[in-house]
């Protein structure tokens, strides 16, 4: 039950692309979330609801609420008028989720360059006569499948949104035709993603790490080598795990993303039962079996990206 409370609230905070208003329970080490309680957290602590905060505080999730996760929830507290004791109690749990929502709305506010669902602006009715369907100007639901249709079969993150490489293919198909002239490319692009992460190998392990020159962690380097690509994913294996679509065992082709331990650890798939990753502290990115005794018991599912 424990668990499964932590993953709901993990859900909450990093899929939900809002705040959900948290209020205060008894007793005074405890909070709630749409009726769930989520216990204090502090040093030491480890799992799914160490990853939420993680997330909140835009640090890099390994789950495991160390010293570098304490500096920055004292950081936080400071900066927030709250008792500086680097432990997340239920006053901390509010003023993270609010300071989430308040950052949405600013960025809705003022704009970043990204259409989503609700939207209504002239930006919208040009997109809508790419995709020819009918204009309203409105970023409804049919305007938002329409997206997700398109981004599907041009092998982009299908998250429903326009941003700049949704947009950047919408022109180009634009000028040059429905884009569908090569219905294999997924697996080119499986191929190619598998091509550029082996240039890699030997990188050494950083944890948050995401580029070679400094290492990588295992989820900075599914994002850098997708990126080389043109391809954006999310930085964190939590949200990696949702750009894309979910692909049993017996189906995984190269290029699919591979989750271990509760999602706490990501590679690509290489095709044959191997898989590429940055594994832990001390070790370099290099190839791992699936059948090895580890990596079989903990595995948890594949996402396809596009």
């Amino acid at each position: 039950m424990k668990h499964q409370t932590r993953w709901a609230l993990f859900a909450l905070a990093c899929v939900v692309p809002v705040a959900i208003p948290m209020v205060a329970a008894t007793p005074a080490n405890a909070a709630r979330i749409h009726g769930q309680h989520v216990r204090l957290l502090r040093m030491g602590d480890h799992g799914p609801l160490v990853g939420t905060l993680q997330h909140l505080l835009k640090l890099p999730v390994d789950g495991i609420f160390g010293r570098h996760t304490r500096r920055a929830v004292k950081q936080f507290q400071r900066g927030h008028h709250l008792l500086v004791d680097g432990q997340v109690g239920p006053q901390t749990w509010k003023a993270l989720l609010r300071h989430r929502h308040k950052a949405a709305r600013s960025r809705r506010a003022h704009g970043d360059g990204i259409l989503r669902l609700g939207d209504r602006r002239p930006a919208v009715a040009r997109v809508q006569r790419m995709l020819h369907i009918r204009v309203n100007s409105l970023y409804d639901r049919r305007t938002w499948l329409a997206v997700r249709r398109f981004q599907r079969r041009h092998h982009l993150l299908v998250d429903g949104e326009v941003g700049p490489q949704t947009m950047l293919a919408l022109h180009r198909a634009s000028r040059g035709g429905s884009g569908n002239r090569h219905p294999s490319h997924h697996a080119t692009l499986g191929t190619r993603l598998v091509r550029v992460a082996k240039r890699y190998v030997g990188v050494r392990y950083r944890w948050g790490g995401e580029s070679p020159s400094r290492g990588f962690d295992c989820s900075g380097l599914v994002q850098y080598s997708f990126a080389q690509l043109g391809v954006s994913v999310p930085r964190v294996t939590y949200d990696q795990w949702h750009a894309g679509r979910h692909i049993s065992r017996s189906h995984l082709r190269r290029g699919d993303l591979v989750f271990f331990h509760h999602l706490g650890h990501v590679g690509i798939f290489l095709g044959h039962g191997w898989f590429l990753h940055a594994p832990r502290t001390g070790e370099r990115v290099h190839a791992s079996s699936m059948g090895n005794g580890w990596y079989d018991r903990h595995y948890d599912g594949a996402v396809r990206i596009g």
